[in-house]
């Protein structure tokens, strides 16, 4: 779970020096009076650069760390909406578009959502789309993937047969992983392996990589899990279990491998303890902050092993430069994506009441006194605790 709100992105390209978003993650840290820095934050907001979609609130799975589960408020999108909403995201041309869950392959309209991405993405409405999956029923979808030729796919392990079945139930490695061996060899675009780092699998990592190398699947992404209310809290890793994570990621540079090899890492402002045991390790150098092509700060770390590590960093609010879109048509901004209790209190506006338009939603978006919110919990809560990590 993280704000990127779109799973591994792809992984990090078209790299280049820091622009509006980093310099102002590094304004934020040093200034004395950050509250004062609200209108340029605001002003951050006038691009949407990723569009999260939530088109069902259905599952094949029950993982102990799932934080997707949306409770409707209304009657969700028919398909026709969803055609509508979608044909408007030409008016502003996100960077990325992503079918987040809860999972699009048991979603009857599965074909209908990947060809029109397709179809937006080949008439440059949007630049690129993915998705996220469990991968047990992609091998029901070959023909359709080789078809629509989606810019990346995320598919969740969470380590290797029994580390895995844990958390996702029995009988699913296998299935899964024999998915995952079909789509790296077949599709052109990358597959990702999408692991969520928990208290079963943080001192497996180095053993998960060198058995997807092995596998020819060298493209791997991370989060850290965070505890909800609704989910298992004996997974939650300890300040001491996170630091020996990121010691670990040091055997990354001894690893054998044919092909380029890369972990991506994502940290976030809304769960800290990784933030805060990161900000002290010799993995953080502000001096060399990057910005990649879907306009996140990132840390790259190149090893002369054909081995890389990239850490992306979101480490302010998001707010409505990347958005969520629930089942039954409700914008949230990205910092208010994971708690799904909380959806129906933050949610800024629902597209049926601006006529399935982007443009009129995020006009309406910007101006609304959320926003304000976030920043200010923002400031009031989480800033001193990285401020003081970097001390």
């Amino acid at each position: 779970m993280s704000v990127t709100l779109a799973g591994s992105m792809g992984g990090a390209k078209k790299i280049s020096e820091i622009s509006e978003n980093t310099k102002f993650l590094i304004n934020l840290i040093n200034s004395p009076s950050p509250e004062k820095l609200q209108e340029q934050w605001l002003n951050l907001m006038n691009e949407i650069s990723v569009v999260s979609l939530v088109i069902n609130n259905n599952c094949n799975l029950k993982c102990k760390h799932c934080y997707l589960n949306t409770n409707l408020l209304l009657k969700p999108l028919s398909k026709n909406e969803w055609e509508n909403f979608l044909n408007s995201l030409e008016k502003i041309k996100p960077i990325l578009v992503t079918i987040s869950g809860k999972e699009l392959t048991i979603d009857p309209n599965k074909s209908f959502f990947l060809k029109k991405l397709k179809e937006l993405r080949d008439n440059k409405s949007i630049l690129k789309f993915g998705f996220i999956t469990n991968g047990i029923l992609l091998h029901k979808m070959e023909n359709l993937l080789l078809e629509t030729t989606p810019d990346y796919l995320d598919i969740s392990i969470d380590g290797i047969n029994q580390t895995h079945e844990l958390i996702r139930g029995k009988n699913t490695f296998d299935k899964t992983f024999q998915n995952t061996i079909w789509c790296s060899k077949n599709l052109k675009n990358p597959t990702v392996v999408n692991i969520t780092i928990q208290k079963n699998n943080y001192d497996k990592l180095i053993n998960i990589f060198k058995f997807f190398i092995e596998n020819n699947i060298t493209n791997i992404a991370a989060n850290f899990y965070k505890p909800l209310p609704y989910t298992d809290p004996n997974l939650t890793l300890s300040k001491e279990e996170i630091m020996i994570t990121f010691n670990s990621l040091n055997e990354i540079k001894y690893l054998q491998t044919q092909k380029p090899f890369t972990f991506l890492l994502d940290l976030d402002h809304i769960y800290l303890p990784p933030v805060a045991q990161f900000l002290k390790t010799n993995w953080f150098d502000i001096s060399k902050l990057k910005e990649d092509e879907n306009k996140s700060t990132i840390l790259i770390h190149e090893f002369q092993n054909n081995t890389k590590i990239i850490f992306r960093l979101n480490l302010i609010p998001i707010g409505i430069s990347r958005i969520r879109i629930t089942p039954d048509g409700f914008l949230l901004a990205a910092d208010d994506s994971v708690n799904t209790i909380e959806y129906e209190k933050n949610f800024i506006a629902n597209l049926r009441n601006f006529n399935y338009d982007i443009k009129k939603l995020h006009n309406f978006a910007i101006n609304s006194p959320r926003l304000k919110q976030i920043f200010n919990r923002f400031i009031k809560n989480e800033l001193p605790i990285i401020k003081s990590a970097l001390n």
